[in-house]
């Protein structure tokens, strides 16, 4: 069942892009503007997160997008140029903005360049305190531990209960990471730093393409082609964040920190983990930002708040993503959405109609 839904779900995908689907599409959303997420490139021959997650794209894949997006007549823009073109009435149309999160050292070394081979633009959102320092995100910490881990089991204290987890298997393994890291996420930032102090001594062989950029590196950028952006100082949840002063250093010191650093102004918060409430929006407001990617995922217009910026997931697979970028898959994935509702509501009309009926029978008396 599982192995048919996937062929029908490429066929699907197949068709909106022969058909002429997709390119309808584009047409129809020309005049929308499109953030694209991404978070690492990595080389081409780095599989660790195959079958896991997606959030390190091969640069071959880059290149084909970023091709794909130039023969298409996409105009790239800076965040800051996007916030300034919105709100003309002849703005450009089929604006796209590249945005990176978390400070990948490859975003530098392999998106960078094969950004300038196609005047791709963008926005390259760090995480303050990690850049320069040979500590990784602590998502990526606790994913390397497990996967260091010899013994086929990590017992894991949470809130005083120890949970084993079973890691025999490449499908227990994932499980045993995702759970984790749910787990975490729903700490507060006080609860989940106290939480990671059982993993401070296990990290060892941590992969190149988990690595984080160095000052360096970063002040390297053209702020007219990649500019910078904060994304905390230590990549925390910010609806987790309970404490005055935990809100200010990681939304606003961090910017305040990258900003001596670079030599001018970070306008731009992205939420880790699309992580956001009404206080948080208020604060980055507050802080002095200009603007705030999200995980919502869409296009975005010059009435979308600049505080609450959709975005559109980077994939391996081209098919989805060209489905994605068009607005194919949203309208097809609405449809879909309607049409299993309304067999659902058929479905229990019938079955309500049934049970009414045998009800009926039953209560008849005997002539």
């Amino acid at each position: 069942m599982i192995h048919m839904n996937h062929i029908l779900h490429k066929l699907i995908l197949l068709l909106l892009d022969h058909l002429g689907i997709n390119a309808i599409f584009r047409w129809i959303n020309r005049n929308k503007s499109l953030l694209l997420c991404y978070h690492g490139i990595c080389s081409d021959n780095f599989d660790l997160l195959r079958n896991y997650d997606e959030r390190q794209i091969s640069e071959s894949i880059f290149r084909k997008q970023l091709r794909f997006l130039t023969q298409k007549g996409y105009f790239f823009v800076t965040l800051t140029e996007f916030l300034k073109f919105r709100m003309q009435q002849n703005h450009p149309r089929k604006m796209v903005v590249l945005t990176f999160d978390d400070g990948f050292r490859n975003i530098v070394e392999r998106a960078y360049p094969i950004m300038l081979d196609y005047g791709a633009k963008g926005i390259f959102s760090i995480v303050s305190d990690l850049i320069g320092t040979p500590q990784i995100l602590w998502t990526d910490h606790i994913e390397t531990v497990l996967r260091n881990e010899k013994s086929g089991y990590f017992d894991f204290n949470f809130r005083g209960k120890t949970i084993s987890y079973p890691l025999h298997t490449t499908k227990s393994l994932h499980t045993a990471m995702w759970d984790i890291k749910r787990k975490l996420r729903t700490l507060t930032n006080e609860e989940r730093i106290s939480h990671l102090k059982q993993f401070n001594d296990m990290i060892q062989n941590i992969p190149v393409e988990f690595k984080l950029a160095d000052w360096d590196q970063i002040c390297s950028l053209d702020k007219n082609i990649l500019e910078i952006g904060c994304h905390t100082a230590t990549h925390a949840n910010c609806t987790t964040l309970v404490k005055e002063n935990h809100i200010k250093y990681e939304l606003l010191y961090s910017k305040r920190k990258i900003e001596n650093k670079i030599g001018y102004k970070v306008n731009h918060f992205c939420y880790p983990a699309g992580s956001f409430d009404d206080n948080v929006v208020s604060k980055i407001k507050e802080f002095g930002y200009k603007s705030a990617t999200t995980c919502l995922c869409g296009f975005n217009t010059s009435n979308t708040d600049a505080f609450l910026l959709k975005r559109v997931t980077s994939h391996e697979d081209i098919l989805l993503w060209k489905a994605q970028v068009s607005g194919s898959f949203y309208c097809i994935s609405d449809i879909l959405t309607l049409v299993k509702k309304r067999i659902r509501f058929c479905i229990s009309v019938l079955f309500d109609k049934e049970r009414n009926t045998d009800n009926e029978m039953v209560n008849v008396s005997p002539s």
